[in-house]
């Protein structure tokens, strides 16, 4: 918590002088009693931002109580509001940290305060390890027991207080004490009160206290004294009446780091304690993610003139470089100003550091494809503040920035910051400069980064800035400082770091396991003994009654990768065995189990014999050892038990689980079955839970996945906001003002948007040079299909290993929905570097670049999205545009149509992936050919639209891929000559043939990738429409060059997708008619889209079976028996009926419209869907499909009697149905539909219309 501190140490005095009837009050009262009150407030986390006042009173009233009085309630009160007026309350800001932080130590977990300072808890730590890497003997061992002493009386503190480690306190400072910190009061100071006996039951020496004793004669001194450096602070154990106290309770950090340099110091050996802290920061930092990247960052300190540095950088993306300096503080003049000091000598130490720079920068110059670098200078020591004398840039390619070591630490554990995150910050501030906003941050960068994951990428809030700036005139924006209490609490409660007893009863640290996407993984205490691994333990379920202990043995056939995978087995079923058998054995079970697995296999790659193998011949390999003198059951697998992975039930996983469950009930000698079978049913009943899965290698991606990245690169946030900065004024003159309404000004300002927007793009992408940017996107895009490919391949063992299902179901969607934005990008640019990208000068790109095009391209994807669905009147045509640029409409057609309408999609996908996970197991079928599996039409329609034959497609598809799997690569850049001579000469096709299929599925270079081709439409290369001609899922092969003989880029996966998607678009008919050329395949398209007139009957046929009578294609001048009506007209504009059902049993009588509609992808496609059953007169007058439909009903409404006669029902009840064959968009407008007609899905009328039910 920031605050200024006066040089002069005249603050105390100030403040007193400054509130003089409050010191002649305070002269009455007890000086002990008094300051145990104030002392016990410290305690209460509602009042965390009041550390500065509640430590000014407790100082106040130390040096001037001179009474006998016990302070009552309205006093202490009255106290904490006078008090904080005026000075006191100027320095008080939100809580910038935990409130109570945990120090790991040999002897365990200690929690303390943390008052005033950031950190408190952070540098503590570092302070207690180098204490404990003291030699043991002679004078460390009195300064080891006087620390523990006081940190156990802060523990205890904490205890009685009711406070958890990393518990957060109230974020802003409170100008009166909260009514529920009143009524307790009067029993505060025994939260920091202890008796003689309390200190022989907590095994305190009270002679170990004495160095942080405060006697009376101190009292007179406070006054001229700095809060950041008395006596109090130094000291603030008091010893009144046979009681022990800690005043002060939030101080015992700063105490015991100040004793520690005190007693260095008289020793004269404060460079061993620097040294000594070094090697603490260098081993600290080696074991922390590098501004969340790198684990292991080699620091060593060394020693200069100027103080002791240690730098470390790698080059973190192609051409990006990220250089960390860390330097010591010294402590010098540290007696005279305490941790509330600046540490002196910057301008020796800024030359130090600006050396590291400017040599880590002409190094990094050298290196091939360098872009930029960033230097960041950490200050390490013991809590003090720095300050460099330097300038924020060191060139234009080369920034600097500093921070703390604390924040340092901090963010390394942010799960969602990287490296790339400080080029990501860096151009969103110059974007929110260059906007002439000036962003005020008083607490560093951490307090930036924080902000700014709070505005989910952006810096500044768009809505908060008012509508009147010009964007001329420079604006502030201030900086919250609360973020960081926020985030440094996610980053405790998701670390936790702390300590637990092992085996061996010494103490270890673990921290939390957090690399899960699931909350319900998140919350489980199970943890990893990561430092610890020579003691065997590396897993920790912390239960609520035993603390669970895991071991891996494994053999030399176990890779590194594989010994990982069981492992991450361990860590799944660890906890559930824990947890339930907890729930049954309660007390009987022991402090500490360890269940330690040893695989003893001779491979790990299962044979194919893994799906005749029974629970059974697991069991007979599997042997189990109880050892009863350490708790621990030893379970043994081979061979068996590694084949057995490849079977469609999870026999393998539950025999291991089962083999533990038995060697328990064996160690705690429980004999009842039933208990057993009850937990082990809890434990794995469901056949589909599983951690570890072998599949059979069937797609081409499981043979090249080794070739690809883990994870793809993902579009990130910060990237998507940036561009949103100045955006919308790039094409509107601010004069125009902001807001813009109706359809053909909206759709106006989008479209030229977009425009702009792509011409941004390829502005960029002629920065970049071709193949290597070629090679870099299918190698994302590849990887993100893998990455898809294992996610729904795992399913069902996900939703079976987690109770929420539906919580779970959406992460797995809300994850494919990331990667299908990473795929649909990816295309797109795939689709430009040909056209776009120079051949030769370009630079290489890397992942920041492809996520910055990536966003660039989904950016274009939504603006355009915007402009269709107001063209088709979904959304409402209001644009306005923030101050700031930002473009804003109201998003109703999205979040209540097309986003659920995705979700359900994605959900009804995972959920036929879940009912096909048997079918992995099955062996590939190979079919020669289609012929007698396709109708012979569609063949011969295929051949005439695609000039060669569809089983003769196949067989180059096949023949790539296994030209790729020899080269063991998932994609290749190759001369199309060389393609040709590579698959014909196997024989299968001729030259001529596969120089065809080439030319056919080959996008080629285009002079512009905006200007398309002679016969094509704009429409056929705007990325947010689908179903394109000049997509990749229609031209996979890319030509990278215009050559003769061009330079192509062959990724079979997507090749294969291709394929796919073309075939069961051109035989489902969803391809517009201008893009099909041939007449055979216009008819087929033709015939295609009468079968769906077939719906009805299924319809009727459905609804018979369910005990309806039906009609389907009912003309509705046969329904009511005549062909004019005085009131409607000509009755045979009505058409037909498609189905009308009707049942004497309840009077019932279904006017059915049954569609079997495209299915629409697109915002775009889905308005135009939606435009159709809107229930109204078209622009042309002419009644939509809802209206024909309504009017159907109108008619035969008003003809009851004709109804009558014709279902033989008296007195029928008539119904309006829309019938859809699958999900669809309407299903999602239905508030507008439902007061026109019923919606039903053709898979639930046996739910909507089940008679006698």
């Amino acid at each position: 918590m920031a605050y200024n501190v006066d040089a002069n140490k005249s603050e105390l005095q100030s403040i007193a002088d400054s509130k003089k009837e409050l010191i002649d009050e305070l002269k009455d009262f007890d000086p002990i009693k008094t300051v145990a009150t104030i002392s016990g407030l410290m305690t209460f986390p509602e009042l965390q931002s009041n550390a500065y006042r509640l430590e000014t009173l407790a100082h106040v009233a130390m040096a001037t109580c001179n009474g006998k009085r016990k302070p009552r309630k309205q006093e202490v009160s009255r106290w904490f509001r006078e008090i904080g007026a005026g000075f006191c309350a100027m320095q008080e800001d939100p809580a910038e940290d935990v409130f109570v932080s945990n120090i790991v130590s040999p002897k365990g977990n200690f929690r303390i305060f943390g008052g005033l300072w950031e950190g408190a808890g952070f540098y503590l730590q570092q302070v207690l390890n180098v204490v404990e890497s003291m030699p043991r003997g002679g004078g460390y061992d009195d300064i080891r027991n006087s620390i523990y002493a006081l940190l156990t009386i802060s523990d205890e503190v904490c205890n009685r207080a009711k406070l958890d480690r990393n518990q957060i306190g109230s974020d802003v400072p409170k100008d009166t004490l909260p009514p529920r910190v009143e009524r307790v009061l009067s029993s505060c100071r025994g939260l920091i009160r202890f008796t003689e006996g309390d200190l022989k039951r907590l095994k305190i020496d009270a002679d170990h206290l004495l160095p942080f004793r405060f006697y009376p004669d101190d009292r007179e001194q406070l006054l001229r004294q700095s809060i950041s450096c008395s006596k109090l602070e130094r000291t603030p154990v008091c010893s009144h009446a046979g009681f022990i106290y800690l005043m002060n309770p939030a101080t015992v950090s700063a105490a015991i780091r100040r004793f520690l340099i005190e007693k260095m110091d008289a020793a004269n050996m404060r460079s061993s304690l620097l040294r000594g802290l070094a090697d603490e920061f260098s081993k600290t930092f080696s074991e922390t993610p590098m501004m969340g990247g790198r684990i292991g960052a080699p620091f060593k300190f060394h020693q200069t003139k100027n103080g002791l540095f240690a730098e470390t950088g790698y080059e973190v993306d192609v051409g990006l470089h990220l250089h960390v300096i860390l330097f010591l503080d010294n402590l010098k003049n540290f007696e005279e100003s305490g941790l509330g000091g600046i540490s002196p000598g910057s301008k020796e130490i800024s030359k130090t550091i600006r050396q590291s720079i400017d040599q880590a920068a002409h190094n990094s110059r050298k290196a091939p494809n360098f872009k930029s670098g960033i230097s960041i200078a950490v200050g390490c020591g013991i809590g003090r503040g720095f300050s460099l004398e330097m300038d924020d840039g060191v060139s234009d390619d080369w920034q600097f920035d500093t921070m703390s070591a604390h924040d340092f630490y901090t963010l390394g554990w942010m799960n969602k910051f990287k490296p790339l995150s400080l080029w990501r910050l860096l151009e969103a501030e110059q974007k929110v400069a260059s906007s002439n906003v000036l962003l005020l941050n008083l607490s560093g960068m951490l307090n930036l980064i924080a902000w700014n994951e709070n505005l989910e990428g952006h810096l500044v809030p768009h809505d908060s800035i008012p509508d009147s700036y010009d964007g001329e005139s420079e604006l502030m924006v201030v900086v919250d400082q609360n973020g960081l209490r926020e985030l440094r609490h996610s980053i405790c409660e998701s670390h936790d770091l702390h300590c637990v007893a092992g085996v061996d009863g010494e103490f270890v640290r673990v921290w939390k396991r957090s690399d899960s996407i699931f909350e319900e993984d998140l919350k489980k205490p199970l943890y990893l003994a990561l430092f610890n691994r020579e003691l065997g333990f590396p897993l920790l379920y912390e239960g609520k009654i035993t603390n669970w202990w895991s071991k891996l043995q494994s053999t030399d056939a176990y890779s590194k990768k594989e010994n990982y995978e069981r492992e991450r087995l361990l860590s799944t079923w660890i906890p559930r065995i824990a947890s339930i058998s907890e729930k049954y054995f309660k007390n009987k079970l022991p402090k500490q189990i360890i269940l330690e697995l040893n695989c003893m296999g001779d491979h790990v790659s299962p044979t194919g014999n893994g799906k005749t193998i029974t629970p059974n011949d697991i069991r007979d390999e599997i042997n189990i050892e109880v050892v009863p003198a350490d708790n621990r059951v030893v379970v043994t697998t081979g061979n068996v038990f590694e084949n057995a992975f490849f079977n469609p039930d999870n026999i393998s996983e539950r025999a291991l689980v089962e083999a533990f469950v038995n060697g328990l009930f064996e160690l705690l000698e429980a004999p009842s079955r039933k208990m057993k079978s009850r937990i082990l049913q809890e434990v794995a009943g469901d056949r589909h839970a599983r951690q570890s899965h072998v599949f059979e290698p069937t797609k081409f991606r499981d043979f090249v996945r080794e070739k690809l990245p883990t994870s793809p690169v993902k579009i990130s946030l910060n990237d998507v906001a940036t561009l949103k900065y100045g955006m919308g004024w790039q094409i509107r003159e601010r004069k125009l003002g902001g807001s813009i309404e109706g359809v053909a000004e909206c759709t106006l300002f989008l479209n030229s948007l977009v425009k702009h927007l792509e011409e941004d793009l390829c502005a960029f992408l002629k920065k970049i040079d071709r193949t290597a940017l070629a090679e870099c996107t299918i190698k994302n895009h590849e990887a993100a299909n893998c990455d898809r490919m294992s996610w729904r391949r795992t399913s069902a063992a996900v939703l079976a290993l987690h109770d929420d299902k539906e919580a779970t179901l959406f992460k797995i969607v809300e994850h494919e929905s990331r990667l299908n934005a990473v795929s649909q990008s990816n295309r797109v640019i795939l689709e430009m570097v040909g056209s776009e990208c120079p051949l030769t000068g370009g630079y290489v790109p890397g992942e920041l670049d492809l996520s910055r095009l990536m966003a660039m391209v989904m950016q274009i994807f939504a603006l355009g999205s915007w402009s269709d669905a107001m063209r088709w009147n979904a959304m409402e045509p209001r644009i306005r545009i923030t101050p700031l640029g930002d473009v804003q409409a109201n998003h109703h057609f999205f979040e209540q149509v097309v986003n659920p309408f995705g979700e359900t999609a994605s959900k009804s996908t995972i959920r036929r992936s879940v009912e096909k996970y048997e079918s992995l197991f099955d062996e590939a079928t190979v079919v020669e050919s289609v012929t007698g599996k396709l109708e012979s039409v569609f063949l011969q329609a295929w051949s005439a639209e695609f000039g060669v034959d569809f089983d003769e497609v196949r067989t180059f598809i096949d023949m790539c891929e296994n030209h790729c799997i020899e080269l063991k690569e998932a994609h290749i850049s190759i001369l199309k000559s060389d393609l040709v001579e590579c698959l014909s000469k196997l024989d299968r096709l001729t030259a001529a043939t596969v120089s065809a299929i080439i030319d056919k599925l080959t996008l080629t270079t285009r002079e512009s990738w905006k200007v398309v081709p002679v016969g094509y439409r704009d429409s056929d290369r705007q990325p947010w429409r689908f179903r394109r001609r000049l997509s990749v899922l229609r031209q996979p092969i890319v030509a990278l060059s215009d050559d003769p003989d061009p330079l192509l880029l062959v990724a079979p996966g997507l090749i294969r997708d291709a394929f796919s998607y073309t075939v069961s678009s051109y035989y489902d008919a969803d391809f517009a008619d201008y893009q099909i050329q041939s007449k055979e395949m216009k008819k087929w398209t033709g015939r295609s889209r009468a079968s769906r007139e077939i719906f009805n009957k299924e319809v009727a046929d459905r609804l018979r079976k369910l005990g309806w009578q039906t009609e389907h294609d009912l003309q509705v001048t046969k329904l009511l028996e005549k062909g004019d009506d005085p009131k409607f007209g000509d009755v045979k504009r009505f058409g037909d009926i498609d189905v009308l059902a009707w049942s004497s049993e309840n009077r019932r009588v279904l006017i059915m419209e049954c569609k079997d509609v495209q299915y629409k992808k697109t915002p775009g496609e889905i308005a135009e869907q939606l435009s159709k059953f809107r229930g109204e007169l078209n622009e042309l007058g002419k009644p939509d499909l809802l209206r024909r439909h309504i009017d159907r009903v109108s008619i035969c409404s008003a003809h009851l009697a004709e109804i009558a006669k014709f279902t033989n029902i008296k007195n029928p009840e008539l119904e309006g149905h829309l019938v859809f064959r699958n999900p669809v968009p309407m299903q999602y407008a239905n508030e507008k539909i439902s007061a026109k007609t019923s919606l039903n899905v053709f898979s639930d009328l046996e739910i909507d219309f089940k008679l006698g039910s």
